[in-house]
């Protein structure tokens, strides 16, 4: 099922100046004072992901997540944060603007499936690249199997610009039962990440929903739905993807 819809969205380019290069095939990363490595190409892929915010017309609070760089003026995120928002209005046209080193842009969401769970929102200026500072994210041509190793490149407010979280594929993707009728005909897949479970006093899985799901070779493989607790997620599978982008 597809809808026009148009809630208040912030795209929010951080920069990651906590990497340093090791050499032209891995990159060393520092979380939460940590360091461990990363593929070259997940590193690369970094950029694709941008933190967003949800303003709500309404008393409700600000909803929070992640979104991937599609091209041109798209990026896609998750279609469950728009719920109870189809009747407001555009939103402002405004001018980039500067607040902490921190530049946000105006957005608005202009299709989603609740279906999927998935939705395409557009940036509302028109050097979305330049603002992006990335190349689109590249689309894997296979889904992970069971064991390899994926990366959640996000942010979930607990630390500063975008990381790569490496973690590990447990289940081949199916139908699964969520407690919502968003997503209902999505398949899924779960990974685990030892980074939030080892770092559970300073990690939260809330936040980081949308979150784009990358291999090895920095291509997408998912969108992170939502946590299971601090160190298990709950993942919409490439095909679910591709399905979703085929129609748009």
């Amino acid at each position: 099922m597809l809808q026009s819809i148009s809630p208040n969205i912030r795209l929010n380019p951080y920069h990651n100046n906590a990497l340093s290069f090791l050499g032209k095939s891995q990159v060393m990363q520092k979380v939460f004072g940590e360091q461990f490595l990363i593929p070259k190409a997940v590193y690369d892929a970094i950029p694709c992901s941008k933190t967003i915010s949800v303003r709500k017309m309404t008393e409700k609070p600000i909803i929070n997540g992640n979104a991937v760089y599609l091209g041109g003026d798209k990026f896609l995120t998750l279609a469950h944060c728009f719920e109870d928002s189809y009747d407001y209005l555009d939103i402002r046209k405004e001018l980039l603007e500067k607040n902490n080193d921190i530049f946000t842009v105006p957005g608005k969401a202009v299709e989603l499936s609740e279906d999927l769970d998935l939705a395409i929102i557009k940036s509302q200026i028109k050097e979305t690249r330049g603002f992006a500072k990335s190349l689109p994210i590249k689309i894997a041509d296979k889904s992970p199997k069971v064991k390899d190793t994926v990366y959640i490149i996000g942010s979930n407010g607990f630390w500063e610009g975008q990381k790569a979280i490496p973690a590990t594929v447990l289940t081949e993707s199916e139908k699964f039962s969520v407690n919502s009728s968003v997503g209902h005909k999505a398949n899924y897949y779960h990974i685990k990440s030892e980074f939030p479970f080892k770092r559970n006093n300073e990690f939260s899985a809330d936040g980081l929903s949308g979150s784009p799901i990358v291999n090895k070779e920095g291509e997408l493989v998912g969108i992170l739905k939502a946590g299971r607790n601090n160190s298990e997620f709950l993942i919409i599978d490439l095909d679910t993807i591709k399905k979703f982008l085929s129609t748009h």
